[in-house]
């Protein structure tokens, strides 16, 4: 087996609908212990932590998009 290096990033969304979103996804995969069961695959494994958006400034506010800003970011 080939020995792979994984970079683990978390992208905690819930916007761009109203409904809800992934907000929970990445709490997900480290109560799942993903990393852990692919260290014992024998891979390297790095959680790099969650992405958190950028600040979008001067956005169109009529899209259709549930908060777009933060969607777009």
């Amino acid at each position: 087996m080939t020995k792979i290096h994984y970079r683990l990033i978390g992208a905690p969304v819930d916007s761009g609908r109203v409904g809800r979103g992934c907000l929970m996804g990445p709490d997900a995969m480290r109560t799942a212990r993903l990393a852990d069961a692919l260290a014992d695959l024998g891979h390297d494994v790095t959680d790099m932590g969650n992405l958190s958006p950028d600040d979008v400034p001067g956005v169109d506010v009529s899209s259709h998009v549930h908060a777009y800003a933060e969607t777009a970011g």
